[in-house]
């Protein structure tokens, strides 16, 4: 598991003044998070219209972000980037389903990383 600290530390312009997260997720959606916010440094350094990052969490199995101001640009990369992660498996990329977790959280997970994770049958879903 991966904290999201990394991802704000890469870009420190982007995100609001003391933007903390507890938000840890496994490596494939870190890189989304991360990919996610490249482009968005990149719009931001390009159209300097004071765009930034407030939030990032897990809600439903995905990642939420929430960036403003909420152009068409910036909702194309945050719906990018939500999307993705609601159909990839939170650890190795591969497609991904929603499963809930025993203590009534969603996860989005492979197969093979539900039954190394959760102990999950692999025919279960």
């Amino acid at each position: 598991m991966n904290t999201l600290h990394h991802v704000a530390a890469r870009f420190p312009d982007l995100f609001v003044p003391n933007w903390t997260t507890d938000l840890t997720c496994g490596s494939s959606w870190s890189t989304i998070a991360s990919d996610a916010c490249n482009q968005l440094d990149a719009l931001r350094r390009r159209d300097d219209a004071g765009l930034r990052v407030h939030h990032i969490s897990r809600n439903f199995g995905g990642l939420r972000l929430w960036a403003e101001p909420a152009t068409s640009q910036v909702r194309t990369i945050v719906d990018w980037a939500e999307r993705l992660s609601r159909y990839s498996c939170e650890y190795c990329k591969s497609p991904g389903v929603y499963r809930e977790h025993p203590f009534g959280a969603w996860l989005t997970l492979c197969p093979d990383c539900a039954e190394r994770e959760l102990g999950f049958d692999r025919g279960r879903r």
